[in-house]
């Protein structure tokens, strides 16, 4: 009968997201490190591909298809930090990714039937960590839908989630007389609004065929929401963040809403232009942010 099991992928050390973003043109993973279990793990059983730090969870899925061997030294470009000892590894495939829509450790967290599970209680084991088939069950009931198979549909573009990072990301701004300096209300508004929240926000990047990159500021998973926010309520930031969400919009298919955040309530003509192309403006009013959307216009 076969077995399952977890392998662990350190972001730091092992560069997981820039090999999904690479898509098609990412070198085939079909090796992955082991230092236990090595008589155990066998060929046709089943493993879930756990990215460990703060965005823990499970980003693929797949079979495992050679037994352990080795030891050797491994010669993947995605290593940041490559191992200066020889190491055991198995033959992996991987049958299904879930960058777009990561099943992060707060769920299975959350569900009992997975609470005692190893890698919960042991996330620093060596690789590989064993499941049971209860929790296995429990694991596959949670999984969201898998990416879009980027051989299958070239033209869709790759996207990949993060959570809203504490970490401040600059904004340049141009002061009069020509100075440009930097400024971090942006990230400062997006972090308030994710408290204002109760739950956590993600940043979704999304990589074109044409090889270019956008990235949304915020994506709110409960409300199906993209969020672009801005440190102003000025004309010229509104307008930006109109034309970035409606670009967002049409390469990322997932929000149902999007919506300008912004430090202060723009004026009733400028909520207008929000509104009217269909999206909606949340703003900071004291201590809380109120939104208005196309349905309530000028009226919060």
């Amino acid at each position: 009968m076969a077995s399952a099991w977890i392998l662990q992928a350190n972001p730091g050390k092992w560069d997981i997201f820039r090999w999904h973003e690479d898509g098609p043109d990412a070198e085939p993973l079909q090796r992955w490190t082991v230092a236990v279990h090595l008589k155990d793990i066998a060929a046709g059983d089943d493993f879930a591909l756990w990215v460990s730090g703060r965005e823990a969870g499970v980003y693929a899925t797949g079979k495992v298809t050679g037994p352990a061997t080795g030891p050797a030294l491994s010669t993947s470009s995605y290593w940041l930090q490559p191992p200066t000892v020889p190491t055991h590894n198995i033959g992996i495939e991987v049958t299904g990714t879930f960058f777009a829509a990561p099943l992060y450790r707060a769920v299975l967290q959350a569900d009992p039937a997975f609470a005692s599970a190893l890698i919960l209680r042991m996330p620093g084991a060596a690789n590989p960590l064993r499941l049971t088939g209860a929790e296995w069950a429990v694991l596959q009931a949670h999984l969201p839908a898998p990416d879009l198979d980027p051989a299958a549909q070239p033209s869709a573009p790759m996207l990949t989630s993060r959570l809203l990072s504490a970490a401040t990301t600059p904004s340049e701004v141009l002061l009069p007389g020509g100075t440009l300096t930097k400024t971090y209300d942006e990230q400062r508004l997006l972090l308030d609004y994710q408290r204002s929240l109760g739950r956590d926000l993600a940043v979704i990047s999304a990589k074109l065929p044409d090889g270019s990159r956008i990235v949304c500021d915020a994506y709110d998973r409960a409300t199906a929401t993209l969020i672009e926010a801005k440190a102003s309520s000025s004309r010229s930031d509104i307008r930006m963040a109109i034309g970035q969400l409606l670009d967002y919009r049409r390469h990322i298919d997932q929000p149902a809403h999007c919506a300008v955040l912004l430090p202060a309530r723009p004026n009733d003509d400028l909520v207008d232009l929000i509104t009217t192309v269909g999206l909606s403006v949340t703003y900071r009013q004291g201590m809380t942010f109120q939104t208005l959307s196309p349905a309530t216009g000028l009226h919060p």
